[in-house]
């Protein structure tokens, strides 16, 4: 995997219930599996599931810094991340606070508006341009919902002040600072937002027409650029740990962060 047999990569799942990270050697081995970090799930009402959108950075955040500390971060080499796919969160781009909490890719409170779209004979076009059936299970009508109960939150999300993406986007845009705002195709494809006829490679804000206007209704969205390599290439971040400067690769399966040690 690496030309030198002391690089690491950790991987981190941050899945629905917990948090885990495991690292592995350059030839694909697990060295170290590290303590999982539980994830509460609430649900206020019938057919309602949410997490903590910073509880979700907290237990992602624990379980890398007990990886790096497990291998030295002189040895790392990248970080992988595998998340929960279809969950939606939306943030303001200025304070990088949540909305409100992540609705999780079980929740149903945007079904009524799937029937409404089902009703005005939208079904057949969404799933042409999307691959996807009309269903709450998908992103795109969770942000809807997460902008209609925000106070001027379509003005804002027009504005550009207002984020909305996907798990691995939110995880990307913390670990980087806010300097980074992508997700991979696969994370992408399954918002119902993703225009399969152009999704082309140039980026999701390009390819983000079909739904969007239909279940929306705003004229301009902060939306992650989706792509299997981050457009600057391996980009300078600022890092969360901030004794370490890393460099990313977003590939269409996973995060790749390359580390290196500077002073302080």
């Amino acid at each position: 995997m690496f030309a030198g047999n002391k690089e690491f990569v950790i991987a981190l799942d941050e899945g629905t219930t917990n948090a885990k990270a495991i690292a592995l050697d350059g030839f694909g081995n697990v060295v170290a599996k590290l303590d999982s970090q539980p994830l509460a799930i609430q649900t206020p009402r019938e057919g309602w599931v949410e997490q903590s959108g910073e509880a979700l950075i907290s237990a992602s955040l624990d379980v890398i810094a007990q990886a790096i500390n497990h291998v030295g971060a002189e040895n790392v080499a990248a970080l992988a991340i595998s998340n929960q796919r279809e969950t939606a969160i939306g943030w303001y781009r200025q304070s990088g606070k949540p909305l409100n909490a992540a609705i999780t890719w079980q929740c149903t409170r945007s079904a009524e508006f799937c029937e409404t779209l089902r009703r005005e004979g939208k079904e057949q076009q969404i799933k042409t341009t999307t691959g996807l059936p009309i269903a709450p299970l998908f992103s795109a009508s969770k942000m809807r919902w997460l902008l209609e109960s925000t106070p001027e939150g379509v003005q804002l999300a027009d504005q550009g002040e207002i984020c909305l993406g996907t798990i691995d986007a939110w995880l990307l845009w913390n670990l980087t600072a806010g300097d980074s705002f992508c997700c991979d195709y696969s994370n992408a494809a399954r918002t119902q937002l993703l225009n399969l006829k152009t999704g082309d490679g140039s980026g999701m804000r390009k390819c983000w027409r079909c739904f969007t206007f239909h279940a929306l209704h705003c004229q301009k969205l902060n939306l992650p650029v989706a792509c299997s390599v981050i457009p600057e290439g391996l980009k300078q971040f600022r890092m969360v740990f901030p004794s370490w400067r890393w460099w990313a690769i977003l590939t269409p399966l996973f995060l790749v962060m390359r580390w290196e040690k500077r002073d302080v």
